[in-house]
């Protein structure tokens, strides 16, 4: 669906809603496949790389450790098969591979780590492989939420901890200082920047509320949560009235300033379960949830009265086997009514 205006020609665009709806909305930065899919793939690569580092420090004839110690050598190794068996969990299940899955398969990258530490007697190259930490707490800090990642950076603080627990205490003190500084500051600061860069990619600039991307994921969980719960689920798309003939008359920047005081007044109105959504230009999307109908339209009454100005409503109810492109589509073709019958109305439309 493209942006409506209020030009004489208001078309409905379907291979725009249909563009809309085959956006990847995943992880910054990583295109394909499911979000767990990729999940796994890292952390199973991670195994891979950090059992060829530790093979090739064995095979290395420059350390004691690795000639003095095979069993660090099989617990490195130990990660190749537990790589294939994740992948094939995640291709298994997909998307609906539990995250309490990856969780334990960090733990127990930390524990095999740690293992690794510890026997190897503080030589030089078992404090090294220390810096493997920094791995897991990358990965946690990126993929998980910020209670998670801490979870993990604990369990970190505790592995690291024992695995230096036959070191002499001035060693151990300084070395699980650095280290686990290192690791903490390490994770908080790519925690900090990857949920920034996400709050802008799913944002939008102008009004802060969520975008188009933000707005088929959150309405995906909610169609499906409606589904399992039976409960009812009302989406509608709103269109601001004349408001071309604001920016021509007044200029973009009133324009954009109408923009940013409907949304704060609307959000006010609204629910904290309930979902507003810039979809473009002056087109906004609410999605109303466990609301029927008939309690939607006192919703739309209210989002009226808070701003004083005519727009134009197309609102539909979640009905079983609904997609998301179905959903919008119906809203798009009740605002489309909506205008064509003089704007300033709210037209629902139930079926398609």
């Amino acid at each position: 669906m493209g942006m409506h205006s209020d030009a004489d020609e208001y078309s409905l665009t379907v291979a725009g809603i249909r563009s809309i709806i085959d956006v990847q909305v995943g992880l910054p930065g990583l295109k394909g496949g499911s979000q767990r899919h990729v999940m796994s793939q890292v952390l199973a690569l991670m195994w891979v790389a950090g059992a060829a580092l530790v093979l090739v420090v064995h095979l290395a004839p420059l350390t004691t450790y690795s000639h003095g110690n095979s069993t660090a050598l099989w617990l490195a190794l130990s990660a190749v098969p537990g790589a294939a068996a994740l992948l094939a969990l995640s291709r298994l299940y997909g998307e609906k591979l539990p995250e309490w899955v990856l969780h334990v398969a960090l733990v127990a990258s930390t524990v095999v780590m740690s293992i690794s530490i510890f026997i190897g007697h503080g030589s030089p190259a078992a404090i090294a492989s220390s810096v493997d930490y920094v791995w897991v707490v990358l990965y946690a800090f990126y993929f998980f939420s910020w209670s998670s990642a801490m979870l993990q950076l604990l369990v970190v603080y505790v592995c690291f901890s024992f695995a230096l627990w036959n070191l002499p205490f001035t060693v151990a003190f300084s070395v699980g200082l650095l280290v686990l500084g290192g690791v903490t500051i390490a994770g908080m600061t790519v925690g900090y920047l990857i949920r920034e860069l996400r709050r802008q990619a799913f944002s939008d600039p102008l009004t802060g509320l969520p975008n188009r991307k933000a707005l088929v994921d959150m309405l995906g969980r909610e169609m499906a949560r409606a589904a399992r719960a039976s409960e009812p689920l009302t989406v509608a798309i709103i269109d601001l009235d004349w408001f071309k003939e604001v920016n021509d008359s007044d200029g973009h920047s009133a324009g954009d300033r109408l923009l940013m005081e409907v949304s704060r007044c609307w959000q006010g109105e609204l629910r904290n379960t309930d979902l507003l959504a810039r979809f473009g230009g002056d087109e906004f999307v609410v999605v109303l949830p466990g609301c029927d109908l008939d309690s939607a339209a006192i919703v739309f009454q209210r989002l009226r009265g808070s701003v004083g100005r005519p727009f134009s409503v197309g609102a539909t109810c979640y009905i079983g086997g609904d997609t998301l492109e179905t959903m919008l589509i119906r809203a798009d073709k009740a605002l489309y009514q909506a205008k064509d019958e003089g704007r300033d109305r709210v037209v629902v439309m139930s079926v398609a």
